[in-house]
């Protein structure tokens, strides 16, 4: 049986880790998305270990190619990724656009106690699902050509019934 996903968060006073374990998937999005953008906002950095994570769906892949985007480059780093998700990445021509490094994040972070992300409330679903899928549709290459069609019946399903994460 597959271990279902979790995300555990551990703070310092600059940074954050965010240490995806099993299958990560869309129920932990939004609590990934809200928890970054909150530390990047009082001026932390964020350091994503993808080390033990085992599966990614394609919620979570938006989500973390939207932190990149919208993030400074070097607030926002990526360890350990591996395996199945690695070569997910790299089959969707993901790996290099999140500036991902098979190498494990920095230890101090991993040394204090961690807390466990909740996962997101249904109603928020739906929003978290479409934009993070929206933002596949618009990588050139193999990732917008297989999400692309994805977002635009996404899309015309849902507005205007969804908005962007703020």
């Amino acid at each position: 049986m597959a271990s279902p996903g979790e995300i555990l968060l551990y703070e310092t006073p600059d940074a954050i880790g965010l240490r995806l374990h099993g299958q990560v998937t869309l129920e932990l999005a939004a609590a990934l998305w809200h928890t970054a953008v909150d530390a990047l906002a009082s001026g932390k950095k964020v350091h994503v270990d993808l080390s033990a994570c085992t599966y990614l769906d394609s919620t979570l892949m938006g989500t973390l190619l939207r932190l990149r985007r919208t993030s400074a480059m070097g607030d926002v780093s990526f360890y350990g990724i591996q395996g199945k998700c690695r070569a997910l990445l790299e089959q969707l021509g993901l790996y290099d656009l999140l500036g991902a490094s098979a190498s494990a994040a920095p230890d101090r972070l991993w040394t204090l106690p961690p807390r466990t992300l909740p996962q997101c409330p249904t109603d928020q679903m739906c929003g978290q699902i479409v934009w993070a899928h929206r933002e596949l549709a618009n990588v050139a290459g193999p990732c917008g050509r297989q999400f692309g069609p994805i977002a635009r019946l996404l899309t015309a399903e849902t507005d205007p019934l969804t908005s962007e994460p703020t």
